[in-house]
C-alpha cells in the first residue's frame, strides 16, 4: 500500500479510527455509512455502492423526531427528510465513484449477530432505538458469511481486500456472546482468505487482546481502545502493508499535520 493507493473502509467504529489515521497520514481514504457492525450489513452497503442505489423516502423511518435509514449510522439522521435524503445519497454517489477506482477495500467486522426486521426480513445495520420487538436476533454462521462474500470478492479480482475483526468487545452480546461472535468472524475470514488470493487478514483484534493486555490501553468506558492503542495498532498496520518509502512519506505528513494543528491552536488562543 502506497500513497498512490485508494482505500475504501467499511465496518465498525474501529474502521473509522483507522480510516481517520489513513487520511491524517496523507492517504486517499473514505469510510461511508458510518459504523456498521455485522458482515451482512457491510456486504449490503458494498452492494449499494456498487449499484449506486439511492435512498428514497420509503426507505426512511422516523425515530425520536429524526429521519433515519437502517443502512446508515445515526450520525446521518436529521429532522428534515429532504436533508437526510440529500446527505445519504451524496454519500452513496461519492462511495460509488470511490469504489470504482479503489485499490484496497478494508472491511472490519464487529459482531456476527444480526438484527432482522420481522416485517420485511431485512437485516439492519443500525436499529436507531426502534422497539426491540420489531426485530429478531441471530448469529450468522461461518459458512453463511463465507458464501455471502464469495461472489463480491470474485467480482473485483483487481482489488485487494483486507479483513479485520474489531478489537472492541461487543458488550450487547454479553462477554461470552462477544467471544463466540468474534470466533465466528475469525473462522469465516480465514475461510474467505484461503479461497481468494486477493484477500488477507490483519489481526487488530489479536493485537488488542494479546499484545495490549492491560486496561491502560482502553478508553474510559473500558470497551473502546484508547488513542495510544489505536496509534499502536496503526503502527503494526503500517509495518505490515507499507514499504519503506511510504513510511517515510507518512512521517512527512505527520510533520505537516503537527504544524497545521500548532497554527490552529495559536489562532484559537490569540
Amino acid at each position: 500500500m502506497t500513497h498512490q493507493s485508494k482505500v475504501l473502509f467499511l465496518g465498525s467504529c474501529f474502521a473509522k479510527n483507522i480510516s481517520d489515521k489513513a487520511v491524517y497520514y496523507g492517504f486517499e481514504a473514505y469510510h461511508p455509512f458510518g459504523a456498521i457492525y455485522n458482515p451482512a450489513s457491510v456486504l449490503k452497503c458494498l452492494n449499494i455502492l456498487k449499484c449506486n442505489n439511492f435512498v428514497t423516502s420509503a426507505d426512511l423511518v422516523r425515530e425520536r423526531g429524526l429521519f433515519c435509514s437502517y443502512d446508515f449510522h445515526s450520525s446521518y439522521s436529521r429532522e428534515s427528510e429532504e436533508e437526510t435524503l440529500n446527505m445519504m445519497n451524496a454519500e452513496i454517489e461519492r462511495g460509488h465513484n470511490f469504489l470504482q477506482t479503489a485499490t484496497h477495500i478494508i472491511l472490519t467486522f464487529g459482531t456476527a449477530y444480526t438484527y432482522t426486521l420481522c416485517s420485511t426480513g431485512e437485516v439492519v445495520a443500525n436499529c436507531h432505538h426502534t422497539d426491540a420487538k420489531a426485530f429478531t436476533r441471530r448469529r450468522m454462521t461461518v459458512d453463511e458469511i463465507t458464501a455471502a462474500y464469495r461472489a463480491f470478492v470474485k467480482e473485483f479480482p483487481e482489488k485487494r481486500f483486507i479483513f479485520t475483526v474489531s478489537p472492541i468487545r461487543y458488550i450487547k452480546d454479553g462477554f461470552n456472546g462477544s467471544r463466540l461472535s468474534k470466533a465466528v468472524l475469525l473462522l469465516a475470514i480465514e475461510k474467505i482468505c484461503s479461497e481468494n488470493d486477493n484477500c488477507s487478514y490483519f489481526p487488530s483484534y489479536e493485537i488488542m487482546e494479546d499484545d495490549l493486555r492491560d486496561y491502560r490501553f482502553y478508553a474510559a468506558d473500558m470497551i473502546h481502545p484508547s488513542d495510544v492503542a489505536i496509534d499502536y495498532i496503526w503502527e503494526k498496520f503500517a509495518d505490515t502493508y507499507f514499504p519503506d518509502e511510504t513510511k517515510v512519506k507518512c512521517k512527512e505528513f505527520e510533520k505537516i499535520r503537527k504544524l497545521e494543528n500548532h497554527k490552529q491552536h495559536n489562532i484559537v488562543n490569540s
